[in-house]
């Protein structure tokens, strides 16, 4: 994995199964500079609002997340702060 050390990577994932692939990109001392994912979604009857897994992934490793928006046709990326 020498080759992903010199690339600046954004990696797009929402999904338990994205994180682990996300978490072995790391791992692997890969030079991931951002994440695109889903926007939080309420979860349970109380809809208490959960970080998707790959935003907690990337928030436990001091990494950029930027959520996709879709509204009406364009696609927006927003920062999340």
């Amino acid at each position: 994995m020498n080759t992903a050390k010199n690339l600046r990577i954004v990696y797009m994932g929402t999904s338990e199964f994205s994180s682990k692939i996300l978490e072995f990109l790391i791992q692997e001392g890969a030079n991931v500079v951002g994440v695109v994912s889903q926007p939080d979604k309420p979860v349970g009857r109380k809809n208490i609002l959960m970080n998707t897994p790959v935003k907690e992934v990337a928030l436990a490793n001091n990494i950029k997340v930027y959520l996709l928006n879709f509204c009406k046709f364009h696609l927006m990326l927003q920062k999340e702060h």
